[in-house]
């Protein structure tokens, strides 16, 4: 059980085949002198304007995105989706690569980086030492469309940001407790102590899980095993307490996903699907990112989904949040929900509204994310969802 105690008003919130492996093993051993060099750390940062490379780099659809997945063979190394262009991410950096599989612009490094995609935005945060065996750390921001550096900075850190967290403007850094730096700005811009939500008694990184979109930090805290736990949302701008909500707690504090088109792993690793599919039982909670209160999306509630796929349970500790608006929610459940009936035989696409679902080339296809105005639309929603209603048995 879950449920949401105080909400604080917040405003002000600033609202075609190739190879990809072979464009990888070229760009990670480049030929020649690297582009920069930063202490005993080497920069090879080559945009899409210095290969002379403008326009067309841009991905149409998630299949063509999935089609370039495909042909990747090197192990180590990942084709992750930003916006609508596809990154190749490496350990010592990423490579924008276009649509045809070959690269449009690069950012290696010659030591290990951290690659981050904060939710809710289409940056590529990096971090990388600024030389070897130092504290000193290299922050990077780039664009996915050109590889031009949007932001880039030293941190004297030896506890470096994360760069999953937080948003373009803001970096979140993580240890015992949590604090935010607006990147254009010195000095620290707010901490949050979660002792304060732990009986005031130190609490270590094993008490809670971190998760950000464009706005709120939300924090999944449990000072200890079988302990009550805490679900909170703190502004990214303020640090202020957006909400509050508490569950029953387990052996660890819940890990927190984010539910919305910015997903850069693609919809097969979709986190919606993974729980329909039964990878936590029962142990998840929808909740709406907004105020916190737990949310059922209406796919759920028709008695195929119910009976043939995984719901919440009550009665089960949770183990995992599905974090997203009413209108994420509802468009990520109700695709799951019609793909998985649909391979279990349960469901076709002659019993779904035409209006519902796209054609390519004759071949029937539910929109994707990519195609945000159908995809997340009311008209489709009520056309799956009529169609799930009439599954027999």
């Amino acid at each position: 059980m879950m449920m949401v105690k105080v909400l604080v008003s917040m405003s002000g919130f600033k609202k075609k085949l190739a190879s990809v492996s072979i464009v990888l093993l070229a760009a990670s051993a480049c030929s020649g002198s690297p582009i920069s060099v930063s202490g005993a750390v080497e920069i090879d940062h080559r945009t899409a304007g210095d290969l002379g490379l403008e326009g067309g780099g841009s991905l149409e659809s998630i299949q063509e995105f999935e089609e370039l997945r495909s042909t990747r063979d090197n192990q180590g190394e990942r084709l992750v989706r930003r916006d609508d262009h596809a990154i190749a991410v490496t350990g010592r950096g990423v490579v924008g690569v276009g649509p045809d599989g070959r690269e449009r612009w690069r950012y290696l490094v010659s030591e290990d980086v951290e690659v981050g995609f904060p939710r809710g935005t289409d940056a590529i945060v990096l971090v990388h030492p600024v030389e070897e065996n130092s504290s000193r750390m290299t922050e990077v921001v780039l664009d996915p469309e050109n590889g031009e550096i949007a932001f880039s900075s030293e941190i004297f850190s030896k506890n470096p940001p994360d760069p999953e967290l937080g948003n373009t403007e803001t970096r979140i850094t993580v240890q015992d407790g949590v604090s935010a730096q607006i990147r254009e700005e010195s000095g620290e811009s707010w901490t949050a102590d979660l002792g304060a939500w732990c009986g005031g008694t130190d609490a270590s990184a094993a008490d809670f899980t971190l998760a950000s979109d464009a706005e709120r930090l939300y924090l999944s805290i449990l000072c200890g095993s079988g302990a009550d736990g805490r679900l909170v949302a703190l502004s990214l701008e303020t640090g202020e307490m957006v909400w509050e909500g508490f569950f029953d707690g387990g052996e660890a504090a819940p890990e927190v996903f984010i539910v919305d088109s910015t997903d850069p792993d693609g919809p097969e690793r979709d986190i919606v699907q993974r729980v329909l599919q039964g990878e936590f039982s029962g142990g998840y909670r929808y909740v709406e990112s907004g105020d916190g209160n737990p949310y059922t999306p209406e796919s759920l509630t028709v008695a195929p989904v119910i009976q043939h796929l995984s719901l919440p349970e009550e009665n089960e500790i949770p183990k995992v949040f599905l974090m997203g608006t009413e209108t994420n929610l509802e468009a990520f459940a109700v695709h799951g929900a019609a793909s998985l009936l649909m391979d279990q035989g349960l469901l076709t696409f002659d019993a779904i509204d035409d209006v519902a679902y796209a054609e390519e080339n004759g071949v029937p296809r539910f929109y994707t994310p990519m195609e945000d105005v159908q995809f997340f639309s009311d008209v489709t929603r009520n056309g799956i969802v009529d169609a799930l209603r009439s599954i027999e048995g």
